[in-house]
């Protein structure tokens, strides 16, 4: 397709790539949203944390670290092994944005507050959540 034929079919095609555009806006700007804080406790120290669209619980949690195995429970079920929170603990709190500086404020003040009622673990190796 020559660069005339290209900017014919952008012209043509314009009015319904503006009313599809909507569809194509990342989930961080779209409001309101909700936004999640999230904490991974070990004797009710942190162990790791998470502020994302993603909320955890005990089945799904976005966390990607180190994990201290032994503290966690090896389920099996048929020919399928896999490890449960065991002594872990997951927390979580939500907050719903109306614009771009409450989203901002979530990750810039809220939640770092909201991680301050747990101190972290002793041998933390990991980006301090506050």
């Amino acid at each position: 397709m020559s660069i005339k034929e290209t900017m014919k079919y952008i012209d043509d095609h314009k009015d319904e790539y503006l009313a599809k555009k909507h569809e194509f806006v990342h989930w961080s700007d779209k409001y309101p949203h909700e936004l999640h804080a999230n904490v991974l406790l070990l004797d009710g120290k942190i162990e790791n944390w998470k502020v994302g669209n993603m909320k955890a619980d005990s089945k799904h949690y976005p966390f990607s670290s180190y994990w201290k195995v032994n503290r966690m429970k090896l389920v099996t079920e048929g020919d399928h092994q896999f490890y449960e929170l065991g002594d872990y603990e997951v927390k979580s709190f939500t907050w719903t944005v109306n614009n771009y500086k409450e989203h901002n404020d979530v990750f810039n003040y809220h939640a770092s507050e909201w991680f301050k009622q747990w101190e972290h673990a002793d041998d933390y190796r990991l980006g301090k959540a506050y």
